[in-house]
């Protein structure tokens, strides 16, 4: 549970765990899971979020988390050839290259990575539920 205090809300997110790396010695232990659902609020309108975000959740306390969203990236120049270049038929050939659509060529697509962090004051719990 993380409060956005700009609007007023507070976000509560379930989400399994599906790993917990722990330092028994040390008395420590880090949560990374993912990927989960997280809301854009800034597209809050009152009743509904138009758009999610993809991300990862880590967390090694019970009043922080770390979410890592997934973006869009630049590619290094040197690896756009790559990724542009048509593998089979091109997806973007026309079969009339006379008639053009609008915004004609389409953007080529971009890699993603998670590699964006959001680092909130947050309040965890971790459940167990009993097998059997």
């Amino acid at each position: 549970t993380y409060r956005d205090s700009e609007r007023g809300l507070t976000i509560t997110l379930e989400y399994p765990v599906n790993l917990i790396n722990l330092n028994v010695a040390n008395g420590e232990f880090q949560v990374c899971t993912g990927p989960v659902i997280l809301p854009d609020l800034t597209t809050w309108d009152g009743a509904e979020v138009t758009r999610v975000f993809l991300a990862h959740v880590a967390f090694a306390a019970f009043d922080h988390v770390e979410f890592i969203l997934q973006r869009e990236v630049d590619a290094a120049p040197e690896a756009r050839t790559w990724l542009d270049q048509p593998r089979g038929r091109d997806r973007f050939e026309l079969l009339d290259p006379a008639k053009q659509p609008p915004a004609y060529p389409p953007r080529r697509p971009r890699p993603t990575v998670y590699n964006e962090v959001w680092a909130l004051p947050a309040r965890n719990r971790v459940l167990r539920a009993n097998q059997g």
